[in-house]
């Protein structure tokens, strides 16, 4: 994510999934709850539709942290 719109657009999907966060910044996510299976599917299909990728597995999450 890389501008203001692009977290406006990952909070709505988050809201239309009715999944609980705390907060929303450039390319990360905090969540309340752990997401079920099928909220992480949905997710992951709704964030594809607008263009994003959701890196749920450690080994991506360090990979772009280290690019960053």
């Amino acid at each position: 994510m890389v501008c203001v719109r692009c977290k406006m657009v990952v909070k709505a999907e988050l809201v239309n999934l009715s999944v609980h966060f705390k907060t929303v910044e450039l390319g990360e996510v905090e969540v309340i709850e752990t997401l079920t299976a099928e909220q992480t599917i949905q997710l992951k299909e709704a964030l594809l539709q607008s263009a994003f990728e959701l890196m749920d597995d450690k080994k991506s999450v360090l990979i772009q942290q280290i690019k960053k």
